[in-house]
């Protein structure tokens, strides 16, 4: 997806949370992290490896030390 469907979709999922909007700069530096190859094109396996990041990063954070 470029960068015009995946400002879309982020739009969207903030609408339905009742979520302010992200403003250009933040939903441009979001698909530049997520652009891997920095393409202009996030692919499949960009998108897929986006949300394993995430998951571990919510795991690692939950996670109590001794």
């Amino acid at each position: 997806m470029d960068l015009i469907k995946f400002k879309s979709i982020i739009n969207d999922i903030f609408n339905k949370e009742t979520r302010p909007l992200p403003n250009y700069t933040q939903i441009k530096n979001a698909f530049d992290y997520v652009d891997i190859k920095k393409d202009g094109i996030i692919d499949l396996n960009e998108w897929l490896r986006a949300f394993a990041m995430t998951a571990v990063k919510i795991i690692l954070s939950h996670l109590n030390p001794f």
